[in-house]
C-alpha cells in the first residue's frame, strides 16, 4: 500500500529545502547506452526512456 504525503510539510520544510546547495542535485547521466540502443533500432521503431520511482530502486538494489 502506498501512503502519498507531501515532501515538504510546512514552512520550516521549505526553508531547509532551499538551503540546500545545488550539489545535492547534481547528476551526471551517461547517455552513450542509449545512443546506441537508438542506432541500433534504426528506423523499426522508437526507445522509449522512463526513469524509476525510488520503491524500484530499492528493490532492484536489494536483489
Amino acid at each position: 500500500m502506498w501512503t502519498i504525503e507531501p515532501l515538504l510539510k510546512d514552512i520550516d520544510d521549505v526553508k531547509t529545502f532551499l538551503q540546500l546547495p545545488d550539489e545535492v542535485f547534481e547528476e551526471e547521466i551517461d547517455v552513450e547506452p542509449l545512443l546506441k540502443q537508438e542506432k541500433e533500432l534504426g528506423d523499426r521503431g522508437i526507445l522509449m526512456v522512463d526513469t524509476e520511482d525510488p520503491l524500484t530502486s530499492l528493490i532492484s538494489k536489494a536483489s
